[in-house]
Formats: C-alpha cells, sequence, structure tokens
C-alpha cells in the first residue's frame, strides 16, 4: 500500500490538474467555477479504524476518536458543492503527473527534478486554496501570492548546491511550448533585480515578476498601497494569473507538447482523428495562455 505522502502527491496531482484549468476557464468565461479553489480536494480528517468499529481522526490540532453512529460529515462552509466530470481535467497534465507519480512512489526514483515536483505540487496546492474566509484582507491575498513564488522556485532549483532564483523561473517560462505569439514574443520589460539592463522577455515572464515584486513588499514588510495586487494598466488581480502560469511552468518541467506525427494524407479518418486529438491535447495550454492575455486588456466594469 502506498506510503500516506504518497496519497497526498497523488491528491496533489488531481487537484492542480483541475483547478489551474478552472481558473483560466473563469477568468476567459468571466464567471467561477465551484471548484477552482484547493480547498475542494482536501482529505477529510475522519477514517474509519482498521477493525471498522470506530472513526478516528488525527491532525496537528486534533486527535479524536468517535463511534460510528454519531458522525454527521460536512463540508467546509467556504466553499460550494460541486461536481466534477472528466471534460473538467487537464488531461495533458494530469497524464504526465500520474506519470511522474508512478516513478518517485511505485518505483522509487530519487532523481532531484521528480522529487522537486512533487514538492512544488503540495506547495501549490497549499497556495491555491482559499486565502481566508468571510475575513479575507489584502494580507491573506499576499500570503497566497507567497506561496505561489515558493511553488516556482521549487519547481525550477536545478538541484544540489544549485540555486532557485527569479532568473531561474524566467528561464522555465521561456522553455514553454507556447501557441500564441501574443503570450511567447519577448516584448515585455520584465522585473529584473540586478542594476544592469534587462532583456525583454515573454507575457508570463513579465508577470511572473509582478507577482514576484508584489510578494517581496508583502514578506519584506515594505509599504503596500491599496492597489498593490492590482496590475496597473489593466486593474486586474495578480493572484488570478498564479495559477495559469503555474501551469505554464508545469508545460515546461514536464515536457508537455504534442509530437503525435500526422498520419499519410491519404488517410481521411486518421487524419481528422489526428486533429481531433491535438486540439483536445492542446485546448488546455491555450485556455490558460489566453486567461494570461488578459493581463493587456482593461477589466469589465462591475454592474
Amino acid at each position: 500500500m502506498p506510503r500516506f505522502d504518497a496519497i497526498c502527491s497523488f491528491r496533489d496531482a488531481v487537484a492542480v490538474s483541475h483547478v489551474l484549468l478552472a481558473r483560466a476557464w473563469a477568468m476567459n468565461a468571466s464567471f467561477p467555477r465551484s471548484t477552482q479553489w484547493m480547498d475542494s480536494f482536501s482529505i477529510f480528517p475522519w477514517t474509519l479504524t482498521r477493525d471498522h468499529e470506530h472513526i478516528i481522526c488525527r491532525t496537528p490540532a486534533v486527535h479524536g476518536l468517535h463511534t460510528i453512529e454519531s458522525f454527521r460529515g460536512q463540508t467546509s462552509p467556504e466553499l460550494v458543492c460541486g461536481s466534477l466530470n472528466t471534460g473538467d481535467l487537464d488531461r495533458p497534465l494530469f497524464d504526465a503527473l500520474s506519470q511522474k507519480w508512478h516513478e518517485v512512489y511505485l518505483n522509487g526514483s530519487s532523481v532531484h527534478a521528480d522529487i522537486a515536483l512533487f514538492r512544488s505540487l503540495n506547495m501549490a496546492f497549499r497556495a491555491g486554496s482559499i486565502p481566508a474566509g468571510a475575513d479575507a484582507t489584502n494580507y491573506d491575498y499576499g500570503r497566497s501570492l507567497a506561496l505561489w513564488v515558493s511553488a516556482f522556485e521549487i519547481l525550477a532549483h536545478p538541484g544540489g548546491s544549485g540555486k532557485a532564483d527569479l532568473l531561474k523561473v524566467y528561464d522555465l517560462l521561456e522553455k514553454a511550448p507556447y501557441e500564441s505569439r501574443k503570450v511567447s514574443d519577448a516584448v515585455h520589460r520584465a522585473y529584473h533585480s540586478r542594476k544592469q539592463s534587462a532583456p525583454s522577455r515573454s507575457l508570463p515572464c513579465w508577470l511572473y515578476g509582478e507577482i514576484y515584486k508584489a510578494r517581496n513588499d508583502f514578506l519584506h514588510g515594505n509599504p503596500l498601497p491599496l492597489d498593490r495586487l492590482l496590475i496597473q494598466a489593466s486593474g486586474r488581480h495578480l493572484l488570478n494569473y498564479a495559477p495559469p502560469l503555474y501551469r505554464v511552468a508545469l508545460s515546461a518541467a514536464l515536457g508537455i507538447t504534442w509530437s503525435v506525427p500526422r498520419p499519410p494524407t491519404t488517410d481521411l479518418d486518421a487524419i481528422g482523428q489526428w486533429i481531433s486529438d491535438q486540439i483536445d491535447f492542446l485546448g488546455p495550454q491555450r485556455s490558460v495562455e489566453k486567461a494570461l492575455a488578459t493581463s493587456l486588456v482593461p477589466a469589465p466594469a462591475e454592474l
């Protein structure tokens, strides 16, 4: 039976494969999905004992034993109950993550990139959870941004005595297989912490630089104007862009590319199926790129 951390890592893979795409869909369609936060995939704390006679709970806050007859299951009040179907899952991402999960937890891989991947997914799971309940403030959203930056840096870490920093994440984002020139063209002055002139970079790098700067302001105690988490040009919230950006980073780290050769032109049925499969495969990547591109246009006025 897999270790409990293997179960948690599999949960992280499933949650990330849904939430990153759901957050992008919400930005593109201007309406939220009920399951666009990682909390929807949290493991319920109460479970059966080995003898199936009682239920037990073990968390950092609670160690408890209870009778099954008294069990009254409850959902989190901050979440809306919803259901998922297979079309809600980012299948190319999940397939790549599932393969890595098998390599790490079933085959015992100790390669740095594989271990770092699931460490990064665990950080992303917490970063993509609801920042707070009804008492949410800008500080809560800033903390979530900080967790997202950690998820990126863990993923981009070269291993050993190497170092993960802003430029390593930029390098990772620039390796992604982009579909849109609007997103991939190096025409943006991304944040650069050094004094020398910084080269122009892609839109994902520019967005990550803005997230990185905001994270520094929140964690280092710098002054925080009320609009610190808004993109000045478009008025959109920075936190919305971390999930689709992370999907881009995972695409680069996992090598998620369409590589199926095109069938002979004489086989029309095979070509039709190939085109359909390609559209399905590239759909999530195109959705997250479309979501990232919304940062370039003003947010619609609220009704």
